[in-house]
């Protein structure tokens, strides 16, 4: 079986915690500016401006711009989780689920809460 090439872009895009980080902030429907995410992950410019490449080179994020009335004629832009993120996401997600049974999950959590091992 040979996985699609979008979808090995994708997780590759996942592969680095500030991404995880970004997407995790955009995942609600949350639009973000560059300097709101700047803020959110404590990173460098050149270092969002490289994660944030990644992510649009895979299409998990998506970029916008339009005009904002509260600013007479300037643009405002930013960035969202595109639908491809979103459904990529939610797949990993229900799969992560529908594999762990409730009794492996729980000690998991209550490890992480805790700041304990297993």
């Amino acid at each position: 079986m040979e996985i699609p090439v979008e979808l090995k872009d994708a997780i590759e895009a996942l592969g680095h915690p500030v991404r995880i980080k970004i997407v995790e902030y955009l995942y609600d429907g949350r639009e973000a500016t560059y300097t709101e995410l700047l803020r959110v992950t404590g990173v460098r410019k050149g270092s969002l401006t490289y994660h944030l490449d990644i992510l649009t080179r895979a299409a998990v994020v998506g970029a916008w711009s339009r005009l904002d009335g509260n600013l007479g004629d300037m643009r405002r832009a930013g960035y969202m989780l595109s639908p491809w993120g979103k459904e990529v996401i939610d797949g990993l997600i229900s799969n992560y689920y529908s594999m762990i049974s409730p009794e492996k999950v729980a000690p998991r959590i209550i490890a992480k809460v805790s700041g304990g091992a297993l």
